[in-house]
């Protein structure tokens, strides 16, 4: 991955102003990177990864799970060089060799030595650009995504607790949408509210929160009995990364939760 050969490819420009290298199946970020980040059809590859995540926990959760389609997903995800996305990944993997009764032990080493694998190829190709401390070292040092991610806590907290009425109705959309570089501020929170968990909380309160949750854990026990807790903390990971509020793919699972049983639905496929 030269960063060179990118820049004869068609660029794009996002709606912040972002310039993209057009690649038909993903875009790639301004040579200006460190690292050039596959960030899919997305703004940014934090995003991206929620889709990855959620397609390989499917995928590997699922007794029947296709080969070619994990190792494509595995592919996908290291090119991110997303830290919440190696984090998430990791949670599947290890809940999938530890928890998971349907898949053969055989397979479980398989992936266990295909990610070890992975990890060394990639860690040796790019040696000159440090991938351990480029995807995790943000975790150790002040930046701005790591300010975002743990300040939106604070500030989607200090929201929910403001009032009675935000706590039981929330706040709105449009107090968040308008209000929230104020209250950033007032926490010394970064510039980003990233985290939808707690959001959706703050937005509409703990009555609608509440009936939310319910549907999205009847959605984990419905189709994944024995692996439920596995994935309501998979998906409580991925959601708390980006904002994904005015996403169907933060509604579509809880609603899924309330399916009547009679109707066949392949989870593979949603």
């Amino acid at each position: 991955l030269i960063p060179g050969p990118f820049s004869y490819l068609p660029t794009v420009v996002n709606v912040i102003g972002l310039e993209r290298h057009f690649c038909l199946f993903s875009v790639i970020g301004p040579e200006a990177y460190a690292l050039p980040r596959n960030t899919g059809i997305f703004r940014e590859p934090g995003v991206f990864i929620i889709y990855i995540c959620l397609a390989l926990m499917f995928e590997l959760f699922n007794n029947k799970y296709s080969k070619r389609k994990v190792i494509f997903l595995f592919l996908s995800l290291l090119v991110t060089f997303s830290t919440s996305g190696y984090i998430v990944a990791l949670f599947i993997i290890a809940a999938c060799v530890f928890f998971s009764k349907g898949m053969k032990k055989k397979a479980k080493v398989a992936i266990i030595a295909f990610i070890l694998f992975l990890f060394i190829i990639l860690t040796v190709v790019f040696e000159e650009y440090s991938l351990i401390g480029y995807v995790f070292g943000k975790l150790t040092y002040e930046n701005d995504s790591t300010d975002s991610r743990f300040g939106s806590i604070v500030a989607n907290l200090y929201v929910i607790f403001l009032n009675l009425r935000n706590m039981l109705f929330g706040a709105g959309y449009s107090f968040m949408e308008n209000s929230y570089a104020d209250i950033a501020r007032i926490v010394k929170a970064g510039d980003h509210n990233t985290n939808s968990v707690l959001r959706l909380v703050a937005v509409h309160g703990l009555l609608y929160a509440a009936v939310y949750y319910t549907f999205l854990i009847k959605f984990c026990k419905k189709y994944y009995r024995n692996m439920s807790l596995c994935v309501l903390l998979v998906f409580l990971m991925l959601f708390s990364n980006e904002d994904i509020m005015t996403s169907f793919l933060m509604y579509i699972f809880p609603l899924y939760g309330v399916a009547k049983h009679s109707q066949q639905v392949n989870i593979k496929q949603v």
